[in-house]
C-alpha cells in the first residue's frame, strides 16, 4: 500500500500525542470518527474514448473501498480556542487498475491505480477580545488528485469537499500531492457597524509526478484586506484588495493585484443576495512570453431559506494559480440545495460548472522560421495550454441518514463531464457510493486554571 509522502504515520503520532497530553484548558472536547465507503466509477480518470495511438476504445471502470479514521481535539478558554484535527483515508481499488490500453510505443494509457493512504492534518488557534479577533491556521495534506469523494465532504460551496487549486479533473493520472498552507488573519471592529480584516496565505504545493502529468510544483503568497460597513439593517457595503504572487518552479510566475467593491442586501429574512465587482491586473513571465493583462472579475451569490429547504447559488469569474503551471481565469457556477426531510434525514443536491482559460497565448508552431526542434517545443507548449483550457461539470445528489445517535449513512451519485480543448471528445463518468460513519464526541473535564 502506498503512503502519500509518508504522512500517515506522522499524522497519527501527532494527533495521538496531542490527545494523550494533559489539557490545561478550561474545557476540551475530543471528536473521534471512523467510516467506510464503497463505490463504483465507470470512468475513474475521466478519459474520453481514444481511437488513435493504439489505445483500446474503452474507459477505466473501477470499484473502490475507502476506510476513514479521523480525530479532532478542541480546547476552550474564555479568551481563545485551539483545534487540532487529523484524518486518514485508505483506498483500495479493483477493476481496470492498470490503465485502459497501450500506445504504439508501449506506453500505458490511463492511470495505474495503487492502494494508498491520504492524510490531512490541521491546527487552528484563535483569540478574541471585545473588538478584535485573530486566528492562525496551518494545514498539511498528502492526497491524490484523483479523489472521487471525501467521506465527510461538508464544504457547501463545492463538490467533493472543495479544491483550492480548481484542479478537479485537471489530470488523468494517480498523482500524489503534498500541500502546506499557513494562514494568519486579524479582524478589528472599528465601530458597531464597521470592521476591517486582513489575512496572509502562504501555500507550497509539490507533486509526486510532475513531468508525465504536465504538473508543476509551485509556491503562492496572497495578502488580502477587507473593509465592510452596514449602511442599514438590510444593506452592507464592502471594499477589498488583494496582492498575489505565484511561482511555478519550471514553468513561470505571475504577480496580480485586485481591487473590488461589494454589496450585500437582505431582501427578506429568508433571501440574501451579494454582488462583488473587481478589476485585476496581472503581469506574467513564462520565459519567451511576458506581458500584463487586465480583466474585470464578477461574483454574484444568493441564498434562500424556504421552510425545510435551503438554496445557495454562486456565479462569477475568478483568477487562479493552477497545478498545471498556468494562471487561469475561471467562469464558475455553483448551485446547492438542502432539504431537511426529517430530523434524521437530509437530501442534498450539489452542482458545479466552470470553464478555465489560460492567460498564455498560443505559439505559431507552423512558423517557417522555426527549427524542427523549436516546432516540437512549440507544439508541446500549445498542447499544455489546450489541456488547461477546459470545461468541467459535476452533479451530485446525496442522502444523509442518522439512523442512530452516533451512526450516519451517506449514499449518492456523482456525474462528471470534462471537455479539454485538446480532446476531440469529452470524458464522462458516473460514480455511485454508499458510506457509514461513526462519530461520538467526548467531553473533557476542566483542567487547572
Amino acid at each position: 500500500m502506498k503512503v502519500r509522502n509518508k504522512l500517515g504515520p506522522l499524522l497519527s503520532c501527532a494527533v495521538l500525542s496531542v490527545v494523550a497530553g494533559k489539557s490545561q484548558a478550561d474545557a476540551w472536547q475530543k471528536e473521534p470518527s471512523y467510516g467506510v465507503e464503497l463505490g463504483f466509477n465507470d470512468n475513474y480518470t475521466l478519459e474520453p474514448e481514444r481511437l488513435s495511438a493504439g489505445a483500446e476504445s474503452r474507459i477505466q471502470a473501477v470499484s473502490t473501498v475507502k476506510a476513514m479514521a479521523g480525530l479532532s481535539l478542541i480546547q476552550l478558554k474564555p479568551a481563545y480556542t485551539a483545534t487540532v484535527s487529523g484524518k486518514l483515508i485508505a483506498t483500495a481499488y479493483s477493476g481496470d487498475t492498470e490503465g485502459y490500453g497501450t500506445s504504439d510505443t508501449g506506453e500505458v494509457l490511463g492511470a495505474v491505480l495503487d492502494e494508498r493512504i491520504d492524510g490531512f492534518f490541521e491546527v487552528g488557534l484563535e483569540g478574541r477580545k471585545e473588538r478584535s479577533y485573530w486566528r492562525f491556521d496551518a494545514a498539511l495534506s498528502a492526497d491524490s488528485l484523483l479523489q472521487s469523494i471525501n467521506l465527510d465532504a461538508t464544504n457547501t460551496d463545492d463538490v467533493g469537499g472543495g479544491n483550492a487549486d480548481n484542479e478537479d479533473g485537471v489530470v488523468r493520472d494517480d498523482v500524489g500531492r503534498l500541500r502546506l498552507t499557513l494562514t494568519p488573519s486579524y479582524l478589528f471592529r472599528l465601530s458597531p457597524i464597521s470592521l476591517v480584516r486582513g489575512s496572509l496565505t502562504l501555500s507550497n504545493v509539490k507533486y509526486d509526478n510532475t513531468e508525465n502529468a504536465s504538473l508543476e510544483d509551485y509556491e503562492e503568497q496572497k495578502l488580502a484586506m477587507f473593509y465592510s460597513r452596514e449602511f442599514s439593517e438590510v444593506n452592507t457595503w464592502s471594499a477589498d484588495g488583494e496582492l498575489r504572487n505565484y511561482d511555478a518552479s519550471n514553468a513561470g510566475s505571475f504577480d496580480s493585484a485586485v481591487l473590488g467593491l461589494g454589496v450585500n442586501h437582505n431582501f427578506t429574512e429568508t433571501i440574501d443576495v451579494g454582488l462583488r465587482v473587481a478589476q485585476s491586473t496581472t503581469s506574467f513571465d513564462y520565459g519567451d512570453q511576458r506581458g500584463t493583462t487586465s480583466k474585470p472579475l464578477l461574483q454574484l451569490t444568493g441564498s434562500k431559506k424556504a421552510g425545510r429547504t435551503n438554496y445557495y447559488v454562486k456565479f462569477g469569474t475568478e483568477l487562479y494559480g493552477s497545478g498545471s503551471g498556468d494562471v487561469v481565469t475561471a467562469d464558475e457556477l455553483l448551485f446547492n440545495a438542502t432539504y431537511q426531510h426529517t430530523e434524521l434525514m437530509t437530501f442534498t443536491w450539489r452542482s458545479k460548472l466552470f470553464q478555465n482559460k489560460s492567460l498564455r497565448a498560443f505559439v505559431d508552431q507552423n512558423n517557417p522560421d522555426l527549427t524542427a526542434e523549436e516546432k516540437t517545443d512549440a507544439e508541446a507548449y500549445n498542447n499544455q495550454i489546450k489541456d488547461t483550457n477546459r470545461r468541467y461539470l459535476a452533479l451530485e445528489p446525496t442522502v444523509n441518514w442518522r439512523f442512530s445517535r452516533w451512526w450516519v449513512m451517506d449514499a449518492g451519485l456523482r456525474y462528471q463531464r470534462e471537455k479539454r480543448d485538446g480532446d476531440s471528445k469529452p470524458g464522462e463518468s458516473s460514480f455511485a457510493f454508499v458510506g457509514v460513519t461513526f462519530s461520538k464526541p467526548i467531553e473533557g473535564k476542566k483542567g487547572p486554571q
